[in-house]
């Protein structure tokens, strides 16, 4: 079984300014045996994140952060935003 999971992140400040923005397809490929050990797992996919500009527009309010992560063969998306401030 394979498909193609899609991640889109990005980071936005107060004023709704993009700030960051991560996009990047990887591809699962797994056995029936393998799907099914891993059913009720939790799946990590490590996202690397260097911000080395807009720091201060960071510490000026709240920001958002915004994650989509689409399944490419089932059409299945899911979206999450999570406030922060520094």
């Amino acid at each position: 079984l394979k498909t193609i999971l899609e991640a889109a992140l990005d980071i936005r400040d107060s004023r709704d300014k993009l700030l960051w923005e991560f996009k990047r397809n990887y591809e699962i490929r797994l056995s029936q045996a393998e799907l099914a050990a891993f059913q009720d797992q939790t799946y990590i996919i490590e996202i690397p994140f260097i911000l080395d500009r807009s720091v201060e527009e960071l510490r000026e309010g709240k920001n958002k952060l915004h994650v989509a992560l689409r399944n490419s063969t089932g059409k299945e998306e899911v979206r999450k935003t999570a406030e922060f401030s520094l």
